[in-house]
């Protein structure tokens, strides 16, 4: 999985192991910079929002079966993120990436 804005020169490595996949771990997404809005979807008994991995959606190397369980977290994700205010507010740069579609 990749966005059309990745251009790729050479074949991706593929650094999924057996039933782990792998993600591009992006600097400017900080879990422990946005613990308030996280906290709405990432409860305490989960854990330290730090183990939240800074990662996107994309590029992805994810077996299909992996990736069926993420589209239903992702889509509960997407509901609560449009119902809650202050995840609308905590994440500018998802309203601003939309702004610019």
């Amino acid at each position: 999985m990749a966005e059309p804005d990745h251009i790729f020169v050479n074949p991706l490595p593929n650094l999924a192991y057996g039933s782990q996949p792998a993600a591009f771990p992006f600097f400017y997404i900080k879990p422990n910079e946005n613990e308030k809005v996280l906290r709405k979807f990432y409860p305490e008994e989960k854990g330290l929002v730090t183990n939240i991995d800074p990662i996107g959606n994309s590029p992805v190397i994810i077996k299909k079966v992996s990736e069926l369980v993420v589209l239903v977290i992702r889509g509960e994700f997407e509901i609560r993120w449009e119902v809650i205010p202050v995840a609308r507010l905590g994440g500018r740069w998802k309203e601003e990436t939309r702004e610019k579609r």
